[in-house]
């Protein structure tokens, strides 16, 4: 998929935060409450952006443009150089029956649904590893056949340190 711009807006209160990869976005911001982890969004004196989650942070890439919203300020970056981004998308194989869907606004009701899962992996070069996986739903129509809902919502946001890593904050907090 295309990957170009990479953007972020960012709501500090974590209600509507997304993700923009390419011309399309995906919603950083948990479905429901509690939520299983805090995610910030902070920049190093680098210039990078900075993405965080409990005690785990991920370095993205140095900032291109800026807007400076109080409410809601937003990044464009890019990857370092190095850095592989992947995103895909998994169907689920098993779809399952909506016999008694209607459709009270009139028009076709789907009779299928399956759920499909887009991942985005971020690999840095020092071994760090970002993956971000959020799911929606296909409905099937007998005339038209599978449609996205675009029902995107988070559903698991993991990072995993380098070694290297490891070792200079187990450093850091002895020192």
């Amino acid at each position: 998929m295309p990957h170009e711009p990479m953007l972020i807006a960012f709501d500090p209160e974590g209600l509507s935060s997304h993700f923009s990869l390419g011309p399309q976005g995906w919603p950083l911001s948990w479905p429901w409450r509690p939520w299983p982890s805090e995610l910030k969004i902070i920049t190093d004196e680098q210039g990078r952006l900075v993405f965080r989650t409990d005690e785990r942070s991920f370095t993205f890439g140095p900032i291109r443009t800026r807007w400076n919203d109080p409410r809601k300020p937003q990044y464009e970056f890019v990857p370092e150089a190095g850095d592989v981004v992947s995103f895909t998308r998994e169907m689920s194989r098993l779809p399952w029956p909506t016999p008694f869907e209607i459709s009270w606004l009139g028009g076709a009701s789907p009779k299928w649904k399956r759920l499909v899962y887009y991942r985005l992996r971020w690999n840095k070069s020092s071994g760090s590893v970002l993956e971000v996986l959020w799911r929606s739903e296909y409905w099937f129509y007998r005339r038209s056949g599978w449609a996205d809902t675009w029902q995107n919502r988070l559903v698991r946001v993991r990072i995993r340190v380098s070694r290297a890593e490891k070792a200079v904050r187990l450093g850091s907090r002895s020192a």
